[in-house]
């Protein structure tokens, strides 16, 4: 008998370190199903957004407002945000399907990236979800001996007998009675990945090459800074150093460093953030009568990103390999020269690096290096994850039968189970 594993492109954004214990997608003939999900109630979406952002983003898709925190989409897709502190966390309900309820969920999550100008569900590189599924027990004694029997470890049940928490097949479950009937609800952590709608359909990977900020220095002088603004038909707010910009859920902060104001933009839609960069340092540039952005002759930008890379040495290796100069280690952090381009990453507290880049000339070329890199990262990571697992299978006897490499460089490994 043989089985198929399916290691895919994505695998590269595992931490290496964390790479001998990534679990393998099996596809059989039958594929394993929750214990006693008859249906799929909801899914539970961790999310960054604001509970604020929310409403501006039911609003931008035409959903309906039932309650005050539950909106409609079209195919009866209903989504409640829960305000969870910091970020919302979305709840979604409906549709005549749990098929439906998986697709159109997935839809409006992708629609929602495309409105923000990024990934609406990473949290730390990761997204997490719940599956909620609706069961016939009633009472907790009777799921205690399936799990068991299906192999479930870590069965914790509640005092008060509502609960019951295990792990199963590598997931966290939790059972939890509601209207007397019992829930299942099914843990899932995927790095930097689209929720898994069909089984059938490989994870692609959801990351894009968009700065969290820009900073760009000026030879605007103190006296001028207020002025030059209000000439443009903005403001400048001495007491937090802001100037309230007109894309929304955007920032612009100026800086007096040596006698000269440096701006620093941040914001979510790149791409209105990015228009509305022009269109004040054009005005700026108009107004002043000079181009505010040369300081002793040079412009000078530096652009910022997140990246999802976590291993220092396997950075190097790429930086090298793409024709990095000039390479310095300081500490955790990594700085060179690729195309003229000054390149540093700098290591966060979440374990992953940010990327500044300064002396750009040209942005497109600098976002087109960024994804070159991001690829090569991603290239190197699964090469080192493949062989763990090649490593893994020898130790367990198993046979390599096939191994073929499909057009978007997942691997498909067939192995001999005997």
């Amino acid at each position: 008998m043989s089985i198929t594993l399916m290691a895919y492109p994505t695998a590269f954004l595992i931490s290496p370190d964390k790479a001998n214990d990534e679990k393998l997608q099996i596809f059989k003939s039958q594929k394993n199903t929750p214990i006693a999900a008859e249906k799929l109630h909801s899914v539970r979406v961790f999310t960054n957004l604001s509970i604020e952002q929310t409403q501006d983003l039911m609003r931008a898709v035409n959903a309906q407002k039932l309650y005050e925190k539950i909106w409609q989409l079209n195919h009866n897709l209903k989504i409640e945000w829960i305000d969870e502190g910091n970020f919302a966390t979305a709840i979604l309900s409906g549709c005549e399907s749990a098929e439906e309820l998986q697709r159109y969920g997935e839809s409006f999550f992708q629609n929602a990236d495309k409105i923000f100008g990024y990934n609406v569900r990473e949290i730390r590189s990761k997204e997490t979800f719940y599956y909620e599924y609706e069961t016939e027990y009633t009472d907790v004694r009777d799921i205690k001996p399936v799990l068991k029997k299906q192999g479930a470890k870590e069965i914790s049940v509640s005092d008060d007998e509502t609960s019951l928490s295990a792990k199963l097949q590598g997931d966290n479950i939790k059972y939890y009675k509601r209207d007397g009937k019992f829930f299942l609800e099914v843990e899932k952590r995927i790095s930097i990945v689209n929720i898994n709608i069909n089984n059938e359909v490989p994870m692609t990977a959801h990351r894009q090459s968009a700065f969290s900020s820009v900073k760009i220095e000026t030879n605007i002088e103190a006296h001028e800074l207020a002025y030059f603004l209000q000439l443009s038909g903005y403001r400048f707010m001495r007491a937090n150093g802001q100037t309230p910009l007109k894309t929304p859920y955007s920032t612009l902060n100026w800086y007096l460093e040596n006698g000269k104001y440096t701006a620093e933009f941040s914001g979510t839609n790149q791409q209105a953030l990015n228009a509305e960069i022009e269109d004040i340092f054009k005005k700026l540039n108009m107004f002043a009568k000079r181009d505010v952005r040369f300081v002793d002759n040079l412009s000078k930008t530096v652009y910022t990103y997140n990246t999802n890379y976590t291993d220092k040495n396997i950075l190097i290796n790429t930086l090298l390999e793409h024709g990095a100069s000039n390479l310095e280690e300081k500490g955790d952090n990594v700085g060179c020269r690729i195309f003229d381009m000054d390149m540093n990453y700098v290591k966060k507290d979440d374990g992953s690096f940010a990327l500044e880049i300064t002396r750009v000339t040209d942005k497109s070329e600098c976002e087109n290096l960024v994804k070159d890199l991001n690829e090569e990262y991603g290239l190197n990571i699964q090469e080192m994850t493949y062989n763990k697992i090649k490593e893994r299978l020898e130790a367990e006897n198993l046979r390599l039968e096939d191994e073929t490499v499909l057009e978007d460089n997942s691997i498909v490994l067939t192995i001999d189970v005997g």
